[in-house]
């Protein structure tokens, strides 16, 4: 009698496992460098996927079967699950408080509207009753324009349909450009109050092209020659990320989800299952934040997103 052959473990399991560890690793190298960062914005995928395979795993005697030793596979899995939840976590995390005085209000909004009037029209109606004094939309087309009363004052960028729309008077407005093919910055100062401000709204190119990171050196650039600095904006970049943190560290930006959580606020579908927050406001000098949201769902792929600052002057002593 011929003894029969041993039967293979299933290669899939190993493939799906290996990969996504291989992966998991590089989201992490890419929170510190910018070569690999596109893994890091998908954090939260990441936190599901592992999930799903470690459920399968202990459930499944064919996968486990799989591996010569699947109790180190399984340690493997949850050590890089905890690592991702840090991650996101840190988001939780409030940044410090200045102590000001002599402080005026400053509320402003932010929306990628994706070339849907709809949308827009609708984020008139929920800030009718409370308008911002700052509304700033991309993709809103060159033939559009926002009916919500009450802002004298505008930026436009046509080439890239980026619009400004403020109560307070705008000087030294600019459009910044970028060049081999990046998407010029709509840059302005105004006086909240007593105070001046440099506003900057943007939006990126997708990670997957290099001037996105020629973008991130142009608003880095503009952030650091000003004292008190807003810069709000789609930036197609998650706050893990290495352009990002680094944005933020050479310009001593903050943003405002820290302290306030994930509040994402662009999906791939319309279900807007795991969405990710890549539309930010990052802010500098005497400002403080009160508050951050996202606004609900209005046809767009984004949710607008909106902010209440504090800009004053730091207590002395």
């Amino acid at each position: 009698m011929i003894p029969l052959a041993p039967r293979k473990a299933p290669l899939l399991p190993r493939l799906i496992l290996l990969s996504l560890l291989a992966t998991s690793i590089l989201s992490f190298v890419g929170v510190f460098c910018t070569w690999v960062s596109l893994f890091t914005h998908f954090q939260l995928y990441f936190c599901v996927f592992w999930l799903l395979a470690l459920g399968t795993l202990c459930l499944s005697p064919r996968w486990r079967g799989s591996f010569w030793r699947p109790g180190r596979i399984f340690g493997a899995g949850v050590l890089s699950l905890l690592a991702h939840l840090s991650l996101l976590a840190g988001l939780w995390q409030g940044p410090a408080l200045p102590s000001l005085r002599n402080t005026q209000s400053l509320d402003v909004v932010w929306f990628n509207m994706k070339f849907e009037e709809p949308s827009l029209r609708r984020l008139e109606q929920i800030l009718d009753p409370d308008p911002p004094d700052i509304l700033a939309v991309c993709e809103i087309g060159r033939n559009v324009e926002i009916q919500l009363p009450g802002f004298p004052y505008q930026l436009r960028s046509p080439k890239h349909d980026i619009l400004i729309l403020s109560r307070f008077p705008l000087s030294h407005k600019q459009l910044l450009p970028i060049p081999n093919g990046g998407r010029e910055q709509p840059t302005a100062k105004l006086q909240v109050g007593p105070y001046p401000l440099t506003l900057v709204a943007l939006h990126l190119r997708q990670p997957v092209y290099p001037v996105h990171f020629a973008e991130m050196r142009q608003a880095k650039a503009t952030a650091k020659n000003s004292s008190n600095c807003l810069l709000l904006g789609d930036f197609n970049s998650t706050p893990w990320a290495a352009p990002f943190r680094q944005l933020c560290a050479d310009a001593g930006l903050q943003h405002g989800r820290q302290g306030q959580g994930l509040l994402n606020s662009w999906a791939l579908d319309r279900c807007h299952i795991l969405a990710l927050p890549i539309d930010h406001m990052l802010y500098k000098g005497n400002l403080q934040l009160l508050s951050f949201e996202t606004l609900p769902w209005i046809g767009s792929d984004h949710r607008p997103i909106r902010g209440r600052f504090l800009v004053g002057r730091k207590k002395s002593g």
